[in-house]
């Protein structure tokens, strides 16, 4: 168990409509879509890492990496995952403090296998060394994209979110949080898997 109190929350309750098939299902080199940049976190700094799931994933996720067998992990459903990403991440802010009360939550999307190890302790690190900001989050091209963290202060703020928006509309949108966005200089970290050509792009970096 690690010194800090950052909760990963790890977005896993997608529907994959532009894929037309559930892509999180995939394989992606020894492992799955969904499940690589998980298996990432649980090397991480991280001390706990909450999966949010909807009910058809929930069953795929668990046998893949078993709760009983990770003791970092928990997992939940969220009975409103088709109502946007929002709702997945109300979902999992509140099961955090209700089960950690942590200092942050660390904000993960399921479908972007490149993330690193190292990226998630960096982004730990400086979230302690700047105590007064609200968010660390990766920033590429001087835009702002997972995974990121926000700070226990703002997560009254996560209830407003609508839809599909994310922690990071709040950090665009309302200028009151004050944070900070590292670069990364890698594209290649947050790629994301939406389409088969997207999804044809990461096999082909397997393979090589």
């Amino acid at each position: 168990m690690t010194s800090n109190n950052i909760i990963g929350i790890y977005l896993a309750a997608g529907k994959s409509e532009r894929m037309g098939r559930n892509k999180l299902f995939l394989p992606a080199g020894a492992d799955y879509v969904g499940t690589a940049a998980l298996r990432t976190a649980l090397s991480s700094k991280l001390n706990k890492i909450i999966v949010v799931t909807n009910a058809v994933n929930y069953s795929f996720f668990n046998k893949k990496l078993p709760q009983n067998e990770h003791e970092k992990l928990v997992y939940t459903v969220c009975a409103l995952a088709g109502k946007g990403l929002s709702s997945s991440l109300k979902h999992g802010v509140h099961k955090a403090k209700a089960l950690f009360n942590p200092d942050g939550v660390f904000i993960l999307l399921a479908d972007q296998p490149f993330v690193t190890e190292e990226m998630i302790n960096k982004l730990i690190d400086i979230f302690y060394e700047r105590k007064s900001s609200s968010y660390i989050a990766s920033c590429y091209n001087n835009v702002i994209r997972p995974p990121l963290i926000i700070h226990k202060r703002i997560f009254p703020s996560i209830n407003q979110l609508k839809g599909d928006k994310g922690a990071k509309y709040l950090f665009e949108n309302q200028k009151r949080f004050q944070g900070e966005a590292i670069e990364f200089y890698e594209e290649k970290l947050f790629f994301d898997v939406d389409t088969k050509e997207e999804y044809e792009f990461l096999m082909s970096e397997y393979i090589h």
